[in-house]
C-alpha cells in the first residue's frame, strides 16, 4: 500500500506550492494537475464497487479520478503548470491499457488506486513507482469531504491543510477572479470582502476541527512558513509523515522540470520565493485591508502553536456566530456554511 500525501486547503491558499515540492522529492512523484479522488470534489471518496460487480474496467474509468487523467491526456485540463512550456506528452490509451491488465476485482479500493497512481506515473514519467515512498496529489477544498472514507480507505494516509494570511488570500482570490482573466474590477460586487472574510473563517474552523478529530494524520501548514523557512517546514511535515526529508524538495519542479509558478500575479523564480507576499497592497485598499485584520489578525495569529485547538476553534467560532453566517446560509453546519459561500463566490464568478 502507497503512502498517500493529499493536499487539500482552501484555494489560493498555497497547495500548488507544496505539491511541487513534494515533487522535487525524487522519491514522491506528485501529480501535475488537481486530480479529484473526492465526489463533487468534496463529497464522499470515490469507490470502485460498481467495478467490484462488473469486473470491467470501463467502470473504473467512469470515475472522476480516472476522468480527470482522460482529460489530461486529451489536452483538456489545465495543469499546475501555468507559466512556461508544458510539453507533457500523456499517452491516456496506454494508460487505460496498462490499468486494465493490473485490476482485479478482489481488489480492495486502495490497491485500486496505487493502480492508477503506477500506471499514470509509469506513462507520464516514464517511472516506476514501485519504490516510491510516497505520491501526492493536491486538490484544493476537499477538507471539506468525507474523511472518514479517506482515512479508512488509505491506511497510510495523510491529509496536509494549507492556510494562508487572510489578506493575501483575499487579495489573490480578488486579482485572480478579475484582473487577471480580463474581466472588467467594476464586475467586483460590494460583499466581495465580506463573502472572503467568511470564508476563510469557515475553512480555518473545519481545517482545526478536522485536525482535533483525526489527530496526527491530519497537518496544517501556514503558507508563510513555507516561504520564510522552507527547510524547517519541510523537514517538520516529513518527520510527520514518516518520510525522509531530500534537498531536492527546496526547488519546486513540474514533473521533473522546472516550475513556474501558479500565481495570479505572474510567473515566480524556480524557487520557492517571496516575491508576492506584499502584493496584497496592490490589489486591497486600506480600507479593505483594514477590514480583514478586523475580523481575521488575531485568528491566524494563533496558528503559531501557542493555542490548544480547542481554544482555536473557540475564537473563530464567536468571530463567525458574530458575523452570522447561519442566518446567512440558513443552516448550523459548516459544511453547509462553506458550500453556500463558496457557491454565492463562484456565481459571482469568483474563484
Amino acid at each position: 500500500m502507497k503512502k498517500f500525501l493529499h493536499i487539500g486547503g482552501d484555494s489560493r491558499s498555497g497547495g500548488s506550492l507544496l505539491a511541487r515540492l513534494f515533487d522535487g522529492h525524487p522519491e514522491v512523484p506528485s501529480y501535475p494537475f488537481e486530480n479529484e479522488f473526492f465526489e463533487e470534489r468534496n463529497g464522499s471518496l470515490i469507490n470502485f464497487s460498481a467495478f467490484r460487480e462488473s469486473a470491467n474496467p470501463s467502470d473504473i474509468e467512469k470515475q472522476e479520478v480516472v476522468n480527470k487523467i482522460r482529460k489530461f491526456g486529451k489536452d483538456l485540463l489545465q495543469t499546475k503548470q501555468r507559466y512556461g512550456t508544458d510539453d507533457s506528452k500523456f499517452d491516456y490509451t496506454q494508460f487505460r491499457e496498462g490499468l486494465a491488465s493490473m485490476v482485479s476485482k478482489e481488489m480492495s479500493d486502495q490497491e485500486i488506486y496505487d493502480c492508477v497512481h503506477e500506471n499514470f506515473f509509469q506513462v507520464f514519467e516514464n517511472s516506476n513507482i514501485t519504490s516510491a515512498a510516497a505520491i501526492s496529489n493536491h486538490c484544493s477544498r476537499t477538507f471539506a469531504a468525507d474523511l472518514k472514507q479517506f482515512f479508512s480507505t488509505f491506511e497510510d494516509g495523510y491529509f496536509i491543510h494549507t492556510i494562508r494570511e487572510p489578506k493575501a488570500v483575499t487579495a489573490s482570490l480578488k486579482n485572480y477572479s478579475f484582473f487577471a482573466t480580463g474581466k472588467k474590477p467594476d464586475l467586483i460586487p460590494p460583499n466581495f470582502i465580506d463573502l472572503s472574510i467568511d470564508r476563510w473563517l469557515l475553512a480555518a474552523c473545519m481545517a482545526v476541527k478536522n485536525r482535533k478529530q483525526f489527530g496526527n494524520r491530519y497537518l496544517i501548514v501556514l503558507y508563510e512558513d513555507l516561504i520564510f523557512n522552507d527547510k524547517q517546514t519541510l523537514e517538520g511535515i516529513c518527520n510527520k509523515i514518516n518520510l525522509n526529508f531530500n534537498e531536492g524538495m527546496l526547488v519546486p519542479t513540474f514533473g521533473n522540470k522546472v516550475w513556474g509558478g501558479n500565481s495570479s500575479f505572474g510567473k515566480m523564480p524556480a524557487k520557492v520565493s517571496s516575491q508576492n507576499l506584499e502584493k496584497y497592497k496592490e490589489v486591497l485598499c486600506k480600507e479593505e485591508q483594514d477590514k480583514v485584520d478586523a475580523v481575521l489578525l488575531e485568528i491566524y495569529k494563533a496558528f503559531d502553536g501557542k493555542l490548544t485547538d480547542d481554544e482555536i476553534i473557540s475564537n473563530i467560532e464567536l468571530a463567525i456566530n458574530n458575523r452570522m453566517i447561519s442566518s446567512v446560509i440558513g443552516s448550523t453546519d459548516l459544511h453547509q456554511q462553506f458550500n453556500g459561500i463558496y457557491t454565492r463566490m463562484r456565481e459571482m464568478q469568483i474563484r
